[in-house]
């Protein structure tokens, strides 16, 4: 763990000191040094760190003599001829880590850059909250994600056509981007009391039947599936809170009607998620907003100062804890981290 805790502390180091310098574009020198970073970090790693990624550099080795449409291990169409241009691009596997590492960090940095309130704590809730691991090993998802965030980023100027063909692009790399659509709908909503006690409601009838509602989902596309306890009860608890804070302290306008809606649909996904990994997965592509949502709940909050620095302390101590009970205990193989020198 200690290249990642290295990495929190090279950043949380390079915003004071930033914040120190008579510069122009602070926010964006410090988004742009704080992506290479963290670029670099994930690309000079061994391909052992990840679960999943021998079998990316895998495809990428078959990528090189084949061609831009071939089938290859179930990938989609979009990300098969990414690899092959990849392949035709990078001399080596580990160049094509590094490459692949920066296009999924990318957009994601773009995305706090353009949305976060307070680049820093968002930066932070990101490396700690579980999605910077998954990137490690769920690159495909990571590329789609990064893809959908700049969606949401053109639903917010009311750019629909572009959004639409963003996320249509997103499922061509993987195909659960498609969930992205609802964010049309969703930035139209604006949840009335009732409709906030109902929701509420639903919540709880999630924990309680949750099993029983992805079984008959599932049965309805022709699957057998035996519902299975994930244990992720504390992260529903806590995505359910972050949506009521929304509700509570959020402006209404864009984006945080968007937003707020977006960790309203993170936390019915970590719902129903409790009975199957693979919806918690699904649920990424919205719990991700929290990286910008907290940190300007915060900010709405309270205007002591003094009240701001006991939350932002209290967010550091419990992003630390979730970060380390979660990557340090060996989650999709990324601890510990292994330069590929190594």
């Amino acid at each position: 763990m200690i290249a990642y805790y290295g990495l929190i502390l090279i950043i949380g180091l390079l915003y004071l000191l930033i914040g120190r310098l008579n510069i122009n574009d602070k926010r964006k020198k410090f988004i742009i040094i704080s992506f290479i970073i963290t670029a670099i970090l994930q690309g000079l790693r061994s391909s052992e760190v990840g679960s999943d990624l021998k079998v990316y550099v895998y495809a990428f080795n078959i990528s090189k003599n084949a061609s831009w449409t071939t089938p290859l291990i179930g990938f989609e169409i979009g990300f098969r001829i990414l690899l092959h241009l990849l392949s035709l691009l990078c001399s080596s596997e580990q160049m094509f880590i590094f490459c692949i590492s920066a296009f999924c960090q990318a957009p994601i940095f773009y995305f706090i850059y353009r949305k976060s309130t307070s680049p820093f704590y968002s930066l932070l809730i990101y490396l700690t909250f579980g999605i910077f691991t998954f990137s490690f090993s769920g690159i495909r998802q990571t590329l789609a994600i990064g893809l959908f965030l700049i969606a949401v980023i053109l639903a917010d100027e009311q750019k629909w056509c572009e959004f639409f063909l963003l996320v249509v692009l997103a499922s061509t790399i993987h195909k659960s981007a498609l969930i992205g659509l609802v964010a049309y709908p969703l930035s139209k909503i604006r949840i009335k009391r009732n409709g906030k006690l109902l929701l509420l409601g639903l919540f709880g009838a999630e924990m309680l039947f949750g099993g029983q509602i992805v079984e008959f989902a599932a049965k309805l596309y022709g699957y057998n599936f035996q519902p299975s306890q994930t244990g992720a009860y504390s992260l529903f608890i806590f995505y359910v809170i972050i949506w009521i804070l929304c509700a509570l302290f959020l402006e209404e306008e864009q984006p945080w009607i968007l937003f707020g809606n977006l960790c309203m649909m993170a936390a019915l996904c970590q719902g129903l998620g409790l009975f199957h990994l693979s919806i918690t997965r699904i649920g990424y592509y919205f719990s991700i907003c929290m990286c910008v949502l907290i940190p300007h709940i915060i900010d709405r909050a309270t205007n002591s100062y003094r009240l701001k620095a006991l939350l932002h302390i209290g967010l550091f101590v419990f992003c630390m804890f979730f970060f380390q009970k979660n990557t340090g205990n060996g989650y999709l193989d990324v601890c510990p981290y292994i330069p590929f020198w190594s």
